[in-house]
This record gives structure tokens, C-alpha cells and sequence, in this order.
């Protein structure tokens, strides 16, 4: 099975989920927001070590480069700077912003032990404007096998969208406590299993599905003596969708009741 792991982190937990290459769910994990990236690849390699998948291949994102983005920190970590009168690099705060992935890469430490933006690095972060930056641990791979692999993930990304809008009707939830956030996830990861499913069976993305779904109809008729329901034509695509998920359609007629008043 090919494939992998992506990590997103939803209101305080840390949300897991290995899916194939055609973007099957195939297992997901919920941890506490506050568990380390390296416990949760290990609980992640040791749950996976059974299903004789080869070898695993470790791809993280280092996100969109860009100007707007690379300014804003600058701006952010300019202000934090002129709020000391002394910056001191061994400072509890100094220390603090050492320490982060978002500001570190941006600093340096001058002779004196003081603080200060790296404009070297700043300038060489230019070179990465509007470009992904992959890390791999596999370094025997291509490049364009790494690209190839990675992109796959944006079908993740967009069943994660799918999920957080109207698209599968599933309207937004807030829970506290810990086994009930467990539990709505695992309901959205069935969810984007069915989705996909339906999308590699159909050969279609959800989207078109979802929309000859809506044209099947339900109508209400009364009559005097009885009322019924009547479902519309079904047009020859959503034949063709219901007849590739194995549905049958529905019945002409759903219900007939009477509305005579019994004696």
C-alpha cells in the first residue's frame, strides 16, 4: 500500500489520519494538542509496523514561502526587539524566541551576546517566495517522486475542506471532552471514506455526484381520499451513478395513505 500520514492540528488535539495513494482513509489517531511530534510518529510507525508496508517514507511541509508572509514575521519579531532595552540573547524572552519554529530561523546571536535579525537569512529566504519546501528522510527517492508524492496530499486537503463545509451536511460540533472530540472525528474520517469511495467508483468528483444526487426529488400529492408521495424522473447520469454505487433507484411511489376516516 502506498501512501502516508498527515498530521493537523483542530482545536486543541493533534489529528492523524494514513490513507493510500488513491486517498482511502485507512486509519486515524487523536492525541492531546500538547503531544511532541516525535511520540506521535512513534505511536504512528509502531501501529503501522504489521501491515507489511515495505518501508515508511517520512515527507513534511514546510509551507508557502512568501513576501507577505516572510514580512509579517519580520514586522512582528522587529516590535518584539524594541520592546527590550537589552537584548540579551540569554534573556528568559530571548531564549523563548530562539526556541520557535516561527521566529529562530530569522535570528542571530552578534559578539556581544545580544539578540539580532539575521539579515543574511532573511535575504536568502527570498529565494523560496511562492515555492513548497519538502524534507524527506529518504534521501534515495527523486526529486519529481517526492514532488509526485507530496501533491497527492492535496487530495487530502481537499477532502478535509469538503468536510469542514456543506458539501457532506456535516454542520460543525464543539465538544470538551476528550472521547467525544475522538468520536465526531472518527465520524468525519467514515465520512471521507464513503466520499472517496463513491469518487473512485463514479469516476467523478464529489461535487458532480452531490449535484445529480439533488435533482432526485420527492414529491407530496393529496387527493381526496388518499395523500402519497411521487419521486420525480431520474434523469440517465444519476442512473448511471446510482447503478455504479450498486443503489437501486427508488420506487415511483414511496407512500400511499388514506385519508378517509375510519368508522
Amino acid at each position: 500500500m502506498k501512501g502516508g500520514v498527515i498530521f493537523r492540528l483542530a482545536r486543541g488535539v493533534i489529528f492523524q489520519l494514513a490513507f493510500t495513494d488513491e486517498g482511502l482513509p485507512v486509519r486515524s489517531w487523536v492525541f492531546p494538542g500538547h503531544t511532541a511530534d516525535v511520540t506521535t510518529v512513534k505511536k504512528v510507525k509502531a501501529d503501522l509496523r504489521g501491515w507489511q508496508l515495505g518501508r515508511a517514507l517520512l515527507v513534511a511541509a514546510a509551507g508557502m514561502n512568501s513576501q507577505d508572509n516572510r514580512q509579517q514575521v519580520i514586522q512582528e519579531l522587529e516590535q518584539e526587539l524594541s520592546k527590550h532595552a537589552t537584548n540579551q540573547a540569554t534573556a528568559r524572552w530571548g531564549l523563548d524566541l530562539q526556541a520557535s519554529g516561527r521566529y529562530k530561523r530569522y535570528l542571530t546571536v552578534d559578539d556581544q551576546g545580544g539578540l539580532r535579525l539575521d539579515r543574511q537569512a532573511i535575504q536568502n529566504a527570498k529565494k523560496y517566495d511562492g515555492k513548497w519546501v519538502l524534507i524527506t528522510n529518504d534521501d534515495t527517492i527523486s526529486l519529481e517522486d517526492a514532488a509526485t508524492g507530496y501533491k497527492g496530499l492535496l487530495v487530502i486537503e481537499r477532502c478535509f475542506r469538503t468536510l469542514k463545509s456543506t458539501q457532506i451536511k456535516l454542520t460543525p460540533m464543539y465538544h470538551w471532552l476528550p472521547h467525544r472530540i475522538a468520536a465526531h472525528i472518527k465520524i468525519c474520517v467514515f465520512a471521507l471514506l464513503l466520499e472517496r469511495v463513491a469518487e473512485m467508483t463514479c469516476q467523478r468528483p464529489w461535487s458532480a455526484i452531490q449535484n445529480l444526487l439533488g435533482t432526485l426529488q420527492v414529491s407530496e400529492f393529496q387527493t381526496p381520499s388518499h395523500n402519497f408521495f411521487q419521486r420525480n424522473e431520474i434523469s440517465p447520469e444519476l442512473l448511471s451513478i446510482l447503478k455504479a454505487l450498486e443503489i437501486p433507484p427508488p420506487k415511483l411511489v414511496l407512500e400511499v395513505t388514506s385519508t378517509t376516516s375510519k368508522l
